[in-house]
Order: structure tokens, then sequence, then C-alpha cells
């Protein structure tokens, strides 16, 4: 029995000490790791995703890049640190390495030859100047997931991309460098291919941020479409924002993060065009006539024309030229209800426009039939007032119609999806073009079009270079800010008026007029491009 107990005891004896082992050998294993851990510390972490290029494949995510400055806890490092660096940003450097720790800072420069600073560039995802950042949107700055725009729609593509550029010092248990470490930089954001090809050329994108920003569009939208398809050149909103400082911008009056180019606003006279091919596919001759007082009675409604005088007798060509608001209330009155809500709907109001998948611009708002049977409800709709509201893609797609010989062409933004190797894996298909306009129809409102901007209210818009054709609008909002009306200033047309290349819509909310706020912007802009296609 004795021998038994003593053999038993052995065998617990055995067991706890392979117990106790395995845990020791546990224990140094987790030091080891935390010991590892330790001897490293990221001064910069970036994680990066898909690129969004433009139609030629040149990026426009990683387009701009700053300099980084990695920086050791010495005197010499600080001495050169104060040459880039002084007040806030210099005391908050300071803090940073104090009790012997290296730290990085984004600067426009670094300091040169000095051993404990080190330079590395870096590839921003998010332009500073927020370039295209409507179109481009932003991810959330803790899940790293795409939160709007093409960051959102195509989260999922994007995210399967991965690079990073991570800066490292050696350090001791305490994060203190240890002596002799040097900054080891490892960069893999240059090596993404795979991301989004758009229909946006970049360079036409400049000249559209440019005209907007140096034309006083402080509040509004721009798009540009190519003729002859729905491929969006440029689509630009104001104001911009960065999205590298997302959170500067929740609470701003002034909504940046709202991409007005998709939001449907009041559009005014823009719209008369539409009115124009109704009357003219219902049969209506082009020399129909009427008489302008400066106002006109329907039902028990007076509506007024901006010119007080009144414009004469006049027909259609003078109308549009002149922007007569009632020519146009009388036109609307002859062609009919069916006619004009018939050729609104096939221009494309009233409906979304999915620019990609994940990206839908407003339907805006397209009255009823049994609203426009009140004749004075068609009155306001037949100059583009009362509830009709439309986005500035909606007017571009419908004015790009009379550009493109009567055909709609819905307008996308996405040509394709990109691999990893840079080869195309998915491309956007879109919609077969809808014949909406007669041909004859198309040409005959070109015409009157380009007699708006070679001696009408579009005059500011005009080029010596070469032909344009567009109108202006003064939008009533009905919306009064200290008993004064806010109005949305537009202009919508496109050029050369006799081949058309590109069509051109600009928005100002709270504008004085379409022909000052919005026609000299159109004109910047279609002598930015004409200019660049003979590059």
């Amino acid at each position: 029995m004795y021998k038994r107990v003593v053999a038993l005891f052995s065998v617990f004896a055995l067991a706890f000490g392979l117990l106790s082992m395995r845990v020791l050998q546990i224990q140094n294993s987790a030091w080891a790791a935390a010991a590892v851990s330790n001897s490293t510390v990221s001064v910069w972490n970036e994680r990066g995703r898909g690129v969004i290029y433009d139609c030629k494949m040149r990026p426009i995510t990683y387009r701009d890049s700053r300099m980084i400055a990695a920086v050791k806890p010495t005197q010499e490092a600080l001495k050169a640190m104060e040459q880039v660096l002084s007040g806030e940003e210099l005391k908050h450097l300071y803090e940073q390495l104090s009790g012997g720790k290296p730290a990085a800072i984004l600067l426009d420069s670094v300091p040169d030859g000095n051993g404990d600073v080190t330079a590395v560039t870096y590839p921003m995802r998010y332009s500073e100047s927020g370039f295209a950042c409507h179109i481009i949107g932003y991810t959330g700055s803790d899940s790293g997931q795409g939160e709007s725009g093409l960051e959102k729609a195509y989260d999922d593509w994007l995210s399967r991309f991965e690079g990073e550029l991570r800066i490292t010092y050696a350090v001791d248990a305490n994060g203190r460098l240890l002596a002799g470490s040097e900054a080891e930089v490892t960069d893999t954001l240059g090596e993404i291919r795979g991301g989004v090809r758009l229909t946006v050329d970049r360079d036409i994108q400049q000249i559209v941020e440019q005209a907007m920003d140096s034309g006083g569009i402080d509040r509004g939208a721009v798009i540009v479409l190519e003729a002859g398809s729905g491929k969006i050149r440029a689509m630009a909103s104001r104001p911009a924002y960065d999205a590298n400082r997302i959170g500067d911008y929740l609470n701003s009056p002034d909504a940046p993060l709202i991409n007005r180019a998709l939001h449907p606003y009041a559009v005014g006279s823009v719209f008369k065009p539409v009115i124009v091919a109704a009357a003219l596919a219902a049969g209506i001759d082009p020399n129909f006539t009427y008489t302008c007082t400066g106002s006109i009675q329907v039902g028990d409604t007076v509506f007024h024309c901006h010119e007080e005088s009144g414009h004469g007798t006049i027909t259609m060509d003078t109308a549009v030229a002149q922007s007569c608001n009632t020519y146009f209330i009388a036109l609307g009155q002859t062609a009919g209800v069916p006619a004009v809500l018939s050729m609104a709907e096939r221009l494309g109001f009233g409906a979304e426009n999915e620019i990609t998948s994940g990206i839908v611009g407003d339907a805006g708002t397209l009255p009823s039939e049994a609203e426009l049977s009140n004749p004075a409800a068609l009155a306001n709709f037949s100059f583009g007032q009362g509830s009709l509201t439309a986005t500035p893609l909606q007017i571009a797609a419908m004015y790009n119609t009379l550009a493109s010989g009567g055909q709609y062409y819905e307008p996308y933004l996405v040509e394709a999806q990109i691999n990893a190797d840079g080869s195309e894996a998915q491309a956007w298909d879109p919609p077969a073009p809808l014949n909406a306009v007669n041909r004859t129809d198309v040409l005959r409102i070109g015409s009157f079009l380009e007699k708006t901007v070679r001696e009408g209210s579009g005059s500011a818009a005009s080029s010596a270079q070469f032909t344009a054709a567009g109108k202006t609008a003064t939008a009533q909002t009905g919306q009064y800010v200290d008993g004064v009306e806010k109005n949305q200033s537009w202009f919508a047309g496109f050029f050369p008026a006799e081949e058309p290349q590109y069509t051109v819509v600009i928005l100002k909310e709270d504008g004085v007029s379409g022909g000052i706020d919005c026609a000299p912007v159109f004109k910047a802009i279609s002598e930015g491009i004409m200019a660049l296609c003979q590059n």
C-alpha cells in the first residue's frame, strides 16, 4: 500500500512539473512577444486602398503629395526643425519628442542635411484643396470604410487592394529611442494598381474647379457632359471640402458635404427649350407670334415678364434669345399639357439618374397632369417655375440631348472596375440612347440658343474663338431672407454650336442672374476645354 501511494505521488509530481514548465514556456513566449512589440514604435502608419482613376488612367486619388519629417529626439533634430516650424506647431513637436521618443509630422518641406530628420514623400489619398471631393467622397476616420461618393459606392471593391506607408524606430520598453536607431520606412502605397476608372477627365475637372472659384461660384455646381454620349467629363460642387478633415464640416451652415450637382433646385428659364421642343413636336410653327406687353393674365393670375415694358410682337427665336416669359406662357397654353409633359418626361425630368451603382441623382419634382390641368400651374411650368425642380445633372442631360442630335443619353460616371494588375475587370454598360427630339427640331432649337449667346441674354458666354449655344435663367425660389427672395442663377449650353463637343451647366445658389453669375463661367470653361483639345 505504501509503495502504491509513493508511486501515485511521483506521477502527480511529474505531471505538476510538466505543467509548470508549460506555463513558464507560455509566459516566456508572451514576454518575448511583448519585448518584440515594444522594440519598435510606429510614428506613422497609413493604410491605402484602391485607386480612383480618370478616363485616361491618371490617378485622382493619390494625386497630390506632401513630405513627412520623421524626427529623432535630439537637439540637432530640434534645431533643424526650427527652420521650418514655429509657434504652436513647434511646441507640439517638442511635446511629442519629450522623454526621448521619436515623432513624425506632415510638412510642405523638411530641412536638408540633418541625419536626425528623415524625409519621406507621402502620397495623399485626398487633395487638401478638395479636388473632385464630391466625386471621390471619403472614408470613416475610425472604420476606414467608405461613407460618401465613390468611396462608399465601391467600398467592397476598393478595400480589396491594400498598401501602407509605415515609419518605425527601434525603442526600449519605455518607448525611448535606442542609440543608433534609424527610421525604417515601408512604403507599398505606390504599388496599388486596382481600383475604378471614371469617365471624368482630370484636366477638364481642373478647368471647371478653377473657373468656379475664380468666377465666384461659392455655392453651386457645374456639370460637363461629352456630346454624343452620357460620359460625365467633370462634376464639381461648391463649397468644396478637405476629406482629410471631415469633422470640420459636419456642422457647417453652407453644407459643403452635399453634392449640389445631384440636388434639385428651381430651374427657371433654362427649362424653356423643353417647351419649344414640345411645341415643335406638336406641329406649332416656329414663326408662332405673340405680342408681349409686359404681363399676361391666365385665369385670375397675372404673370409678369422681366421686361416690364414688354418685348412687343416676337417669334420663337427672339422669345428664346430675350427669355420672354409671357411668350412661353402663351406657347405652353397652345401646345397643351400632354405635349409639354410628355416631352419633359422623355428628356429625363421627374426620374432619378443612376450615374453608377450606389450614386443616384435626385428625381426632382415634375408636376402631374392633374396639377398642370390648372392653367396657372401650366403657365408657371412653361417658364420653368411653379413646383418644377431639377438637378444640374438633369438640366445637363437635357441640353446634351440637343447637342447630340436629339438622342437622350443617360449620364454615367464610372467606365470600369480595374484589377490588381491594371486590367479591366468589369465595364459599366450604359443604356442605349432614347430618340427624344426630332433632329430637325433640334437644329432649329440649337439656332435659337446660338442667337441667345450671340445677341441675347447669354452674350457673356460668347467667345471670339468659337460659337456656343445656351440659355440663362434666374429662378425664383419663394424663399425669403430679410425680405429679399433668394434666386438660383443658371447657364446651360453647348459648344461649338455647329458641331457640339461638350455640354456645360452652371448653377449658382442665391445669385443675381444667370447672365451675370454663370455665363462668364461658361465662357471660361469652354475656352479652357477648347484650348485643351487643341494641345
